[in-house]
């Protein structure tokens, strides 16, 4: 890969990342959102760290790095989306009683949103054990 096709990779998941922050109320995406494959977006990333020299570049292709472990399968993506959705709900508009707002750990999807953001805390330890 040239650089200069690392650069655009790493321009287009910028964009990604940029919409998904102004987006979202959870950290977690679709890892279909990605705009070429987690193992392109880290190739190139790797190969930008390599030339580059400024301290800010530098800590913002690492995060860019580590974040990669936001994007999830759809599915995953769903359930913690329905999950905060719930929760959002409740404490905006007051849509869920509650009754069904102290019993949050019964919610179906408590159980499934805890695995899958424990998933994602495993695979940011392992990102930032290979940019290291």
């Amino acid at each position: 890969m040239k650089i200069e096709e690392a650069n655009k990779i790493i321009h287009e998941y910028g964009i990604i990342l940029e919409i998904g922050s102004s987006t979202f109320f959870s950290t977690v995406m679709p890892e279909t959102f990605l705009p070429y494959s987690i193992k392109e977006i880290k190739k190139a990333i790797k190969l930008a760290l390599f030339f580059e020299k400024d301290t800010k570049q530098i800590t913002a292709l690492t995060c860019s790095f580590i974040r990669l472990a936001d994007f999830i399968p759809l599915e995953e993506a769903l359930i913690i989306f329905q999950f905060e959705k719930w929760i959002h709900e409740w404490y905006s508009t007051e849509k869920v009683s509650p009754n069904e707002a102290l019993d949050i750990k019964s919610h179906p999807l408590r159980k499934k949103s805890v695995e899958i953001f424990k998933k994602v805390a495993k695979k940011m330890e392992e990102l930032i054990n290979e940019i290291n």
